[in-house]
């Protein structure tokens, strides 16, 4: 049985499917969805030193004084209440609870959720809020993968109190040959290399994400690979709202398309490739400012691809290959979390519709 940290900072990762789904199952069985009446509900704040997840005590009061008491995540008691401003957080931690306490009151009776998580609460959301069981949706995931593999689609995974995210490999040869062909025929390799066709599933059962998908294509440039993001044409993710068994269906759809999508994207990528950036750094250094890639990491970036290509020209396709090392970054990082990594992989996929010919320029550009 999982032990429920006093903190929720507990990150658990899973290298074999069979652990990830059995710890999954042990967290449904210790969690479940209460329903409260805003009429009932009184907040009050410890002390934390985080003030965008305040040590929240709430108070039942329709159900027999009940007390619970956890870490929530400060915009969702906000949400609740309907009051919003960064100026709230200043205020004193009793002052503060008591004003959220008010608004909830001047709403009239509302129904909430609230997910209770080892006896503690993790979320409360609206009555509406309607999530899908995050152990179906790794099962559903996996078995599609699998049924496209010759071996186990199932990589690797990792879990909080906040996301979940696992990753998966699909085999296609029709695909992966193709990526080795243009990569050839584009002189960006002389042989072909090893191509892996990526899948992140990520959500989360408090809304801290929907139901997402993430698309990526590892491609071994020589000694090393570079994960590349694919861009997302369509909406990908699927909110927490709406009827349940539609959304499942939903997902299950999105699963089945997975080849279809690498399909569709796979030209982008091969357009990238047969176009001829001049003042490599120079374009290196412009999509990464364009993209809001933090300079932290771009320096990093830039002085890997310097250390490797100098100035020489290369293509589109080696820029935003090099751009893609900022995911390694990431995930070296330090306190790094599946969200960061989330959010830097859709910044990446963005860019690849970006003019990468717009910062092919001379000269010192502005840094």
């Amino acid at each position: 049985m999982t032990l429920f940290q006093k903190e929720k900072t507990e990150v658990k990762s899973f290298n074999n499917s069979e652990d990830f789904m059995d710890h999954l199952y042990d967290v449904s069985l210790n969690s479940q969805w209460k329903i409260l009446n805003s009429d009932n509900v009184y907040f009050w704040i410890n002390d934390t030193k985080d003030r965008n997840g305040v040590d929240l005590c709430l108070e039942d009061r329709g159900n027999g004084e009940t007390r619970i008491r956890e870490s929530v995540a400060f915009p969702s008691i906000c949400a609740r209440a309907q009051v919003f401003g960064e100026s709230l957080q200043k205020l004193k931690k009793d002052v503060l609870a008591s004003f959220l306490s008010k608004c909830l009151e001047t709403r009239g009776p509302i129904l909430m959720k609230a997910l209770v998580q080892y006896n503690k609460i993790s979320a409360i959301h609206s009555a509406e809020y309607t999530p899908l069981k995050m152990e179906d949706i790794f099962y559903e995931a996996e078995k599609e993968f699998n049924a496209i593999n010759k071996e186990e689609s199932f990589k690797s995974a990792e879990w909080d109190f906040k996301y979940c995210t696992a990753e998966y490999e699909v085999d296609n040869d029709e695909i992966t040959e193709a990526y080795n062909d243009a990569l050839v025929r584009n002189n960006i390799v002389t042989s072909p290399k090893k191509v892996k066709l990526l899948i992140r599933v990520t959500t989360s059962d408090v809304a801290t994400s929907g139901i997402n998908l993430t698309y990526k294509v590892r491609i071994y440039n020589g000694t090393y690979a570079v994960d590349v993001p694919l861009n997302q044409k369509r909406e990908i993710s699927i909110k927490h709202t709406g009827d349940a068994q539609k959304k499942m269906e939903e997902y299950k759809q999105k699963l089945a398309d997975t080849l279809a999508i690498y399909k569709a994207n796979q030209e982008q990528l091969f357009k990238l490739m047969s176009i001829k950036i001049y003042n490599s750094e120079n374009c290196l250094k412009g999509m990464l400012k364009k993209s809001n890639i933090p300079l932290k990491y771009a320096n990093k970036i830039v002085n890997r691809f310097t250390c490797t290509n100098g100035n020489n020209p290369c293509s589109a396709y080696e820029i935003y290959a090099a751009m893609c090392y900022l995911l390694e970054l990431v995930s070296e990082e330090e306190n790094s979390s599946s969200a960061n990594t989330l959010r830097y992989e859709e910044l990446l996929a963005k860019s690849v519709t970006k003019n990468f010919k717009d910062f092919d320029v001379t000269g010192e550009i502005a840094w």
